[in-house]
């Protein structure tokens, strides 16, 4: 009897309770012996199915917020459920189970060197055994095409451009179809049309898989796709946009690109 197509995480989420909650998030770095603090009372609630976006300068604790809500940090003050799971006093067992929920996408590729891309995408899904059936390796191949890769599936990083590896990369966190996405600076090493592709990916993985979306950007192309902008600045949120949808009043008949959400930003000031 033939298996059925089935991407792993589709049916385990828990759509009621937020994907992230994080209340009063504090953080600090000891540096030559000084102890720098680096995140200020962060509180953030991430619901399945939506885009957050958190800007601001560099070193102002965004990367530092999303490795504690991902279970890549043990937090030192505050509280974090993710996914359901509370991560305060969480031992490392428990972390990575929540990590294996996650898709990363890194500001830098991570690929190993010595596999291919099919295989490096193949590695995401080695954490889901034994629920991939024997659909793993069209999964795989349709990750990579959605990315614009299946072409060089079987090419080894080395020969691959920069933008091309972080495709490869992209095309891992999201084999999975995760419940959770924390993405640091996705589109940086991409062109615009790249960028444009992989940003419409992860928003299809929003509204229509109602994974949540939680990334660190720059990049000002990408604005229209959030639900929620998030700023930062010396490791405290200072502002919240929440975005609607504008809709088209026009009596013609909208083209594709003119089907786009074009999004009005609200300014409403954090408690924070």
């Amino acid at each position: 009897m033939p298996m059925t197509t089935i991407c792993p995480n589709d049916t385990r989420r828990n759509q009621n309770a937020p994907a992230i909650q994080a209340a009063g998030l504090c953080y600090a770095f000891d540096a030559s012996d000084a102890e720098k603090q680096i995140l200020f009372d962060f509180n953030l609630d991430v619901a399945h199915g939506e885009i957050v976006l958190i800007m601001g300068p560099s070193g102002c604790g965004k990367t530092t917020a999303l490795t504690l809500v991902g279970a890549l940090r043990s937090l030192q003050s505050g509280q974090v459920q993710t996914l359901g799971t509370d991560l305060r006093q969480a031992d490392e067992r428990t972390m990575i189970a929540v990590r294996r929920q996650i898709g990363f996408i890194y500001q830098f590729h991570n690929l190993h060197g010595s596999l291919t891309a099919r295989e490096n995408v193949a590695m995401a899904l080695q954490v889901h055994r034994p629920t991939i059936f024997s659909n793993e390796r069209e999964l795989i191949d349709a990750a990579l095409d959605d990315v614009g890769m299946l072409g060089s599936a079987d090419a080894l990083p080395a020969t691959l451009s920069g933008g091309q590896r972080q495709r490869v990369a992209i095309a891992r966190a999201l084999v999975s179809s995760p419940a959770l996405v924390l993405a640091d600076e996705p589109t940086a090493a991409l062109d615009k049309a790249n960028g444009r592709q992989i940003v419409d990916l992860l928003r299809d993985l929003a509204k229509r898989r109602g994974s949540a979306i939680l990334m660190v950007t720059h990049d000002s192309r990408i604005l229209d796709i959030a639900d929620r902008i998030v700023e930062m600045e010396d490791g405290r949120i200072v502002n919240v946009e929440t975005c609607e949808p504008k809709r088209n009043n026009s009596n013609d008949q909208p083209t594709p690109r003119s089907q786009e959400d074009y999004r009005i930003c609200d300014r409403q000031q954090s408690d924070c």
